[in-house]
């Protein structure tokens, strides 16, 4: 239901607000057409007087258009932007599962083969119990310092999903330690451990930290496999999560867990002439687990090829159902246009000027419509951008073209087909019949 009426919502607020800049500029060709050729005129005075019927047409068009323009760049460009993101050695293997007598016999493997060895980090499974003695359960999600919770005002539903939501984020996390500051890990807050770290301190990430309140100084108690634990926190880390390397919310100091137990992680990046080692390497360590990183991201793309492609399909229906709407609203409308056209025939208008009108009209209404598309799909892809993919915005100018272009195209040429019967009908035909 929630979902429903956000969805409903936007397209209410999409449709008022593509209503209004229809609206807007309708109403700015008053000055424009007064100062533009007899065509000209003619064709901005012809919209004014069907305003209804024109800004309908540029609603329905600049939404259509905007469907169309999103799904191209959602297609090409955001996932282009997303990989180009990536460092030309950003790894593309991940290797998990391996034991500690293990590592030293991976990285000589690797050695061996000139492949430079990556760093090996131990994982352990943890949950976070409590912030200086109050429940991080609790905390989740409040943001505020402790000793000032409010008690939710929300359903027991709502109650028991909030619950639910926080044990998700705080109980089970993959856990770490490491003297080094990881690859695209950066201090925010605090210091890093430097050369001789002590045991018994924590770095965390800064958005988690952000949403339980935790600051420097703060002393969290954990439990592991039966065992609690505590350990104070050192420093906030920001982490560039899409850069295909191993991250962690929380990393210790050395000497802070028992590495009793632990199974390591790293990662390895092969050429696709290189994959071959794999096959010896599992064979001589076979309880290891090799995930292709890069075979997923290629599957990941043939799936959203496959629903673009889907929705493309109905993207195209919406066309289809678009230009039934502007005919729709051309024959409403093709009475009066015989009777305005017939009186300008009779007073001396050639029959190039009536019909060029007509395809002023028409290619206004699509150079609106795609300027708004445009408009509304630089708006919906910089909150995906930024907010989703977490990437720089970056403007996509090829759909600034494009848009207002094919909409100018496409419209103008649909209208004036639609009408072009009007422009030759014999102006005495009409004029007999409206006697």
């Amino acid at each position: 239901l929630v979902l429903t009426a956000i969805l409903v919502a936007a397209v209410l607020a999409m449709i008022a607000l593509v209503s209004a800049l229809a609206a807007l500029a309708l109403r700015s060709t008053g000055v424009a057409g007064s100062r533009a050729g007899n065509a000209w005129r003619l064709a901005f005075s012809s919209a004014r007087r069907r305003r209804h019927q024109t800004v309908l047409q540029m609603l329905v068009f600049s939404i259509t258009l905007m469907a169309l323009l999103s799904l191209t760049l959602l297609r090409t460009d955001l996932l282009d932007d997303w990989q180009a993101q990536l460092p030309e050695d950003a790894p593309n293997h991940f290797m998990m599962n391996i034991n500690e007598p293990q590592v030293a016999g991976m990285q000589r493997y690797f050695r061996e083969n000139g492949i430079p060895p990556r760093p090996f980090y131990p994982m352990v499974s943890a949950g976070l119990l409590t912030i200086n003695g109050d429940s991080a359960r609790q905390l989740w999600g409040a943001g505020e310092p402790r000793g000032t919770m409010t008690e939710s005002a929300g359903t027991e539903a709502e109650e028991a999903e909030a619950g639910a939501e926080a044990d998700r984020r705080i109980a089970n996390r993959q856990i770490t330690w490491t003297p080094d500051l990881p690859p695209d890990n950066e201090v925010v807050e605090g210091q890093w451990w430097g050369d001789d770290p002590r045991p018994g301190l924590v770095s965390v990430e800064d958005d988690y930290a952000e949403r339980l309140g935790i600051e420097p100084g703060d002393e969290l108690r954990f439990e592991s496999g039966g065992q609690e634990f505590t350990a104070t926190v050192h420093n906030l880390r920001s982490v560039q999560w899409d850069n295909m390397q191993p991250n962690f919310f929380f990393i210790f100091s050395p000497g802070s867990l028992d590495p009793a137990g632990a199974s390591y992680l790293s990662t390895v990046q092969l050429d696709e002439e290189e994959k071959p080692l794999l096959n010896p390497l599992l064979r001589e360590f076979p309880t290891v687990v090799v995930l292709e990183i890069d075979a997923l991201i290629e599957q990941v793309q043939r799936i959203i090829d496959q629903v673009s492609a889907a929705v493309e399909l109905i993207a195209v229906l919406v066309l289809l159902a678009g230009a039934l709407v502007l005919l729709a609203c051309v024959n409403a409308t093709l009475d009066e246009r015989f009777r305005e056209n017939a009186v300008l025939r009779a007073l001396g208008a050639r029959q190039r000027l009536i019909m060029s009108a007509l395809v002023i009209e028409f290619a206004f209404i699509g150079l609106v419509a795609g300027a708004i598309a445009t408009l509304g799909t630089e708006a919906m892809l910089y909150y995906l951008q930024t907010e989703v993919f977490g990437q720089a915005f970056r403007p996509h100018y090829w759909a600034w073209f494009a848009g207002p272009i094919s909409g100018t195209v496409l419209i103008g040429a649909l209208g004036a087909a639609a009408t072009r019967r009007v422009v030759h009908t014999s102006p005495l035909i009409v004029l007999r019949e409206m006697s």
